[in-house]
């Protein structure tokens, strides 16, 4: 797993005990800021830039023709246009995350521009776009992928998997499925007492156990889409899932901030998981009711896939995995989770 993130989809960074978090995970928090906006950052956001920890990408010409390729050859290629390209709230996006030659690409969805130059875009739309660009952004510069918001976290899957899926996304026969590997107790649910300079002292001291678990987590979730034989995915749940549960504790002891027993904040990784690897689970009903792997490990199905041999791992992904570390206190120790697959249902049903 690579060491660093690329915060999407928006230029600020607002929630500050986000940004704790991520870098309880991650080593640097990355975000893509036009080069004429100034981000109106907080003293505790400022305090990790001048630290190295958060770091602003200004877009190449590479970065912006890349996404408008991607872009525009997956908006040529729907079979059939979700729901939630065809109307939804309005989003803005700086003329400077865009290439002059997608315009009239965005224009067939436009709402207008606002008097700053801002293009008024269908939400979903914009999000889109922005997915197709913070991949770009985070393949040329070997970054994961990051977001705090379960709702898009779970429509960009439509994008990153290249609308891999069904009009229809619960077929339970399917070969594999977009799972969200979901775990409660790596960070601590609020931060917000904690000031930044308290959580750079644990980072730093921190780094090899960081590391540690990221290697573990890239090895479990490549094997859950490996999977081909019933007999190997009991190893998987052994042997990679006990060396992922003690990476877990070796962190969470690194920081200190979270005691046995504590509440711990919604960690989620999108992952591409076999038919095989569910089958494997005894207490599987059905791919898409969460799965407890172990006291707080959960695995889900958000959609089943058309064709899932057009999919591929986080560690063969050349723009790395998609992560989701949300704060919502709905979430945190009530034993209830993101309706994943019912966002994105949505998203392409209404």
């Amino acid at each position: 797993m690579r060491n660093s993130i690329l915060y999407y989809p928006t230029i600020e960074i607002r929630d500050e005990e986000w940004l704790k978090s991520a870098l309880l995970v991650w080593d640097k928090v990355y975000r893509i800021v036009p080069k004429n906006h100034a981000p109106n950052d907080s003293n505790e956001i400022k305090e990790a830039i001048d630290n190295g920890l958060i770091r602003s990408i200004v877009l190449e010409e590479d970065d912006l023709k890349g996404a408008t390729d991607s872009f525009t050859d997956f908006m040529s290629s729907l079979p059939f246009t979700p729901a939630g390209l065809e109307e939804s709230e309005a989003a803005f996006v700086h003329p400077e995350k865009i290439d002059a030659s997608l315009y009239p690409i965005l224009d067939a969805y436009s709402r207008g521009y606002t008097e700053e130059g801002w293009l008024e875009l269908p939400s979903e739309v914009a999000r889109g776009y922005m997915y197709f660009l913070a991949q770009v952004v985070a393949e040329r510069r070997l970054l994961e992928r990051g977001t705090n918001d379960p709702y898009n976290f779970a429509i960009g899957a439509y994008f990153s998997e290249l609308a891999n899926f069904d009009e229809y996304i619960y077929n339970e026969e399917a070969a594999g499925y977009y799972s969200s590997l979901i775990m409660n107790d790596i960070i601590p649910r609020d931060l917000t007492s904690v000031p930044m300079r308290s959580v750079v002292k644990v980072i730093n001291k921190s780094k090899d156990e960081k590391a540690e678990f990221r290697k573990e987590l890239l090895h479990f979730s490549e094997q859950l889409h490996r999977c081909e034989s019933a007999d190997h995915a009991k190893t998987i749940f052994t042997d990679y899932k006990d060396d992922l549960m003690r990476a877990k504790d070796r962190l969470r002891a690194s920081q200190g901030f979270l005691n046995k027993g504590a509440i711990g904040s919604l960690f989620a990784m999108g992952t591409p998981t076999s038919l095989t690897a569910f089958g494997a689970m005894a207490t599987v009903t059905e791919p898409f009711s969460l799965t407890a792997l172990s006291s707080s490990m959960l695995i889900g199905a958000v959609a089943s896939y058309v064709d899932y041999k057009r999919t591929s791992s986080s560690a063969n992904n050349p723009v790395g995995g998609s992560y989701l570390i949300s704060l919502d206190k709905h979430f945190s120790g009530t034993g209830q989770y993101p309706a994943f697959d019912r966002h994105l249902e949505e998203f392409i049903n209404d």
